[in-house]
């Protein structure tokens, strides 16, 4: 009743589907003739094929703005913390580190404590198999998290939030870092990995790799951060662009272009500098890293953060007993295709098929799609599979529009004795199913065809012929499982050596 009388012409929108300033804005006819737009739309406007709101690239393209306004954002209204006295700091350390002749410091762009997503979980299982194997894990994130990396400033000007398995350091100079653990360092082995340089200064961070003297400095290419202030590598946020030069048309058109020159070069002169070992989470990853920089490391591997486990088969779909259940998993992201998964509920046919979005919420609520809330963390890894499973998913529907590097979704969806309809060009997602598990999945060229795919009936043929199986994602040590078979086989190399 409050929007039929008041709220449309507050310009308040009645549902998740249809906006009333879009709608008045592109209709000019209808805001002169002072309808309710919504009761113009369904009595009229649908029939006459009117948008009932702004199609999703149109509105993501008009967000897309140059990174500097974004920083801005970030950062509006944060002051820096002051940072921890130097000799409470070296206290701290000394006395944690008393036990320990080897330290790992670990550095991302968020507190993984607080924080939840793929990068997180990681961490929280590399934490956990350095400390079972007696070595301390310093992790140093941003004081004010950013989607880029920070502007450049010395150590001493470098503020990053610590914490020493676990324990809050709080506010810390990168050069008080330096001088304390340089204090320790004649009976302290130190290792460095890079998980993510968002938030920090990359340059404060290579004086502190040069300064420990690092033996064996690591880089994670957890996404394509490297390669562009967009990690995701979305040109202006719509449409996947494979990393193309600096200097290219491409580059000029995007909003993240006019920054990247100067960050490539920020980012070269760190690589430069460090010479890490890059470690990638799939072939995919690496191949399309190497093949897209010239920079300069000293090695790289590929070390999967989980791997699929299949055992039990899954009672085979049966069309006659209820409708066939279709899910998103994860957060309701633009370049995870969420805009695509409502098209689809939006126009298929709603006997046949009931969606859901399993994961977190967030305000681009959709009436159509049930939510299911789960979200994965250290206590709970395993919340996205068992949710698939308790509500009986038949069908993950994959779609990111980026390349993924490693999707922990597609695992679980698999575990979960889930189909999965994948878009072949999503990075690593086709390419896990099909090497581990090809008969529960299916790959897709475009919308056209995913679209074509719900309107007739081989979805239902393939769910129910396919080898469905039920399972486990067995998380791996990361970072600690590589480093720690480096160093046993470095120090058989010198036993080797010396005809021992």
């Amino acid at each position: 009743m409050h929007f039929l009388q008041y709220g449309w012409k507050e310009g308040r929108n009645p549902n998740s589907i249809f906006d009333v300033r879009y709608y008045l804005q592109v209709n000019p006819d209808i805001l002169a003739s002072s309808i309710n737009p919504f009761y113009h739309y369904l009595v009229a406007g649908k029939v006459e094929g009117r948008r009932s709101s702004p199609d999703p690239v149109q509105k993501t393209l008009r967000l897309s703005r140059p990174m500097i306004d974004k920083v801005s954002d970030w950062r509006f209204g944060r002051q820096a913390p002051a940072a921890t006295d130097p000799d409470c700091l070296y206290t701290q350390l000394a006395t944690a580190l008393a036990s320990s002749s080897e330290l790992v410091i670990s550095i991302s762009h968020d507190d993984y404590r607080v924080n939840t997503g793929g990068i997180q979980n990681v961490l929280q299982d590399e934490l956990k198999a350095f400390e079972e194997a007696g070595w301390k894990y310093l992790h140093l994130s941003p004081v004010f998290p950013l989607p880029v990396i920070a502007e450049p400033c010395a150590a001493d000007q470098h503020i990053v939030f610590g914490t020493l398995s676990e324990v809050e350091l709080g506010a810390c100079r990168s050069s008080d870092i330096i001088k304390a653990l340089q204090a320790l360092q004649p009976k302290l082995r130190i290792n460095v990995v890079v998980h993510h340089l968002y938030g920090h200064v990359p340059e404060a961070l290579a004086e502190l790799v040069i300064a420990l003297a690092v033996d064996q400095p690591v880089f994670w290419v957890h996404d394509f951060a490297s390669l562009c202030s967009n990690y995701s590598l979305l040109r202006n946020d719509i449409k996947f662009c494979h990393a193309p030069t600096a200097d290219s048309a491409a580059c000029r058109i995007c909003s993240y272009g006019d920054s990247r020159v100067d960050y490539l070069r920020r980012m070269a002169v760190f690589f430069d500098k460090v010479r890490p070992f890059v470690l990638a989470p799939s072939a995919y990853a690496l191949n399309f890293w190497i093949s897209h920089t010239t920079m300069s490391h000293r090695g790289s591997a590929v070390v999967p953060p989980a791997k699929l486990v299949l055992c039990g088969k899954r009672e085979a779909y049966s069309s006659v007993e209820r409708r066939l259940r279709i899910a998103y998993l994860g957060y309701r992201s633009y370049h995870k295709g969420w805009p695509v998964f409502q098209a689809l509920a939006a126009e298929a046919d709603t006997t046949r098929y009931q969606f859901f979005q399993i994961g977190g919420s967030s305000d681009d609520f959709d009436f159509r799609i049930s939510h299911i809330d789960a979200m994965a963390s250290a206590s709970n890894q395993d919340a996205m599979m068992k949710a698939v499973v308790s509500n009986n998913i038949d069908v993950v529907v994959q779609w990111s529009l980026c390349g993924e590097t490693f999707n922990f979704t597609t695992l679980e969806a698999l575990a979960a004795g889930a189909f999965v309809v994948a878009r072949r060009d999503a990075g690593n997602v086709w390419p896990a199913i099909n090497s581990m598990a090809p008969h529960q999945g299916m790959k897709i060229e475009d919308e056209a065809e995913l679209f074509q795919l719900f309107e007739g009936d081989e979805l239902f043929r393939r769910v129910r012929t396919a080898t469905c199986r039920y399972g486990a994602v067995i998380r791996t040590a990361g970072t600690a499982d590589w480093l720690l078979s480096h160093k046993i086989e470095a120090s058989q190399s010198l036993v080797s050596e010396a005809g021992l």
